[in-house]
């Protein structure tokens, strides 16, 4: 990564409850869902253009303490 910039890596296990639930699943539906929000999220911290709040680090999911 160049300095500056972040990367959010987003990984997801889902599973499906009823028939509208796992057709929406087999179309894609949750996937779209997700990286449209993703993609908000992104434009949403580009506008503001300065951080905000305190925390600075890195969450390493295998180690969450």
């Amino acid at each position: 990564m160049a300095e500056g910039r972040t990367q959010v890596s987003l990984r997801m296990e889902t599973e499906t409850e009823g028939a509208a639930e796992a057709v929406g699943d087999k179309l894609g539906v949750l996937g779209r869902q997700v990286e449209g929000d993703l993609k908000r999220f992104r434009d949403y911290i580009a506008e503001l253009g300065t951080a905000e709040g305190a925390y600075r680090g890195r969450i390493d999911p295998m180690n969450p303490n």
